[in-house]
C-alpha cells in the first residue's frame, strides 16, 4: 500500500513566518504512515529548526521544484506568490492547502490552479470538526498547537487528517 506524500514549502512572502506543518503534525501525520518532506529551513521562523523536523520523522530536502515533483499533498500558509507560479505546473492533479483567498487574488492563480487541475483546498473555507480516527486526537493536536503560528499547523493537522481518514 501506498501511502500519501506530503510537504511543506518555505514561505517566500515577506515577512510571513508562519510554516505550513509543525513537527508536532509531522509526528502524527508519520503516525498514519504517511511520508512527510519539509523544505530546508521552512520552519525557522516560526521557531522550529529542520533537526526538529527530521526528529519528527520528516526529510528534508533543498529544492522546491523536486518537493513538489515528488509530493501527492503540498501545505503552504499562504496563496503562491507569481515567482511560484511554474511550481504550479508541476502539481498538476494534485492537492494544495493554503489560505487562497482567490476573490482578491491574481486572476493567474485562478487560471493556474484551474489549468493545472490543482486540488485547492482554502483554509478560509474549512469549518466544522473533522472525524477522528481516535477519540482524544483532536485535543491532542489543538492542545499542541505552536503559539508563534496563529494555529496554522492545527488548522493544516486538522485538515489533512480529515482528508487522510
Amino acid at each position: 500500500m501506498r501511502h500519501t506524500i506530503i510537504a511543506t514549502l518555505k514561505e517566500i512572502k515577506d515577512n510571513e513566518n508562519r510554516v505550513g506543518l509543525s513537527p508536532h503534525g509531522v509526528a502524527e501525520l508519520k503516525r498514519f504512515g504517511h511520508r512527510i518532506i519539509v523544505q530546508k529551513g521552512a520552519g525557522v521562523g516560526a521557531g522550529f529548526s529542520d533537526e526538529n523536523y527530521l526528529e519528527a520523522g520528516a526529510e528534508i530536502m533543498e529544492d522546491s521544484s523536486e518537493i513538489v515533483d515528488v509530493a501527492d499533498i503540498v501545505v503552504k500558509v499562504k496563496e503562491p506568490l507569481p515567482q511560484e507560479y511554474p511550481l504550479l505546473e508541476r502539481m498538476a492533479g494534485k492537492t494544495l492547502y493554503t489560505y487562497f483567498h482567490l476573490s482578491a487574488a491574481d486572476k493567474a492563480l485562478t487560471e493556474a490552479l484551474v489549468k493545472h487541475r490543482i486540488s485547492a483546498v482554502a483554509y478560509e473555507m474549512i469549518s466544522g470538526e473533522p472525524p477522528f480516527h481516535s477519540g482524544d486526537l483532536h485535543s491532542q493536536i489543538m492542545s499542541q498547537k505552536p503559539k508563534k503560528v496563529d494555529g496554522v499547523p492545527a488548522l493544516v493537522n486538522n485538515a489533512l487528517l480529515k482528508g487522510l481518514s
